[in-house]
C-alpha cells in the first residue's frame, strides 16, 4: 500500500522494445518504452528521481538510447544545463 506507479512520454504509434532497470520483484523499478533505439515513455515505481530526471531529458531530446540503458546507463548520470534545477 502506498506505492504509486509514475509515467512520462506517450506511445500513439507503439512500442517495440523495452528496458527494465530496478528490481521489478521488490516494486522497485524503472522501465523504458522505446520505439526504435528512442525512449518514447518512461514508468516507474520507488524511482522518483529516475522518473523527474527521464522526463526533462525527454523533453530536451537528451534521453540515453534504448541500447545505452541496456547496457547500464544510468539517466541521473546524464548532465542537465546548470541552470536546469530538479
Amino acid at each position: 500500500m502506498g506505492s504509486q506507479l509514475r509515467y512520462c512520454g506517450n506511445t500513439p504509434h507503439g512500442w517495440d522494445d523495452l528496458v527494465l532497470q530496478g528490481q521489478p520483484d521488490e516494486a522497485k523499478f524503472a522501465a523504458f518504452y522505446g520505439k526504435g533505439e528512442t525512449v518514447v515513455a518512461v514508468a516507474s515505481m520507488q524511482m522518483d528521481p529516475v522518473m523527474s530526471k527521464s522526463a526533462e531529458l525527454m523533453r530536451r531530446s537528451k534521453m540515453p538510447t534504448l541500447d545505452e540503458l541496456r547496457k547500464g546507463k544510468s539517466v541521473l548520470d546524464v548532465g542537465l544545463p546548470s541552470e536546469v534545477k530538479i
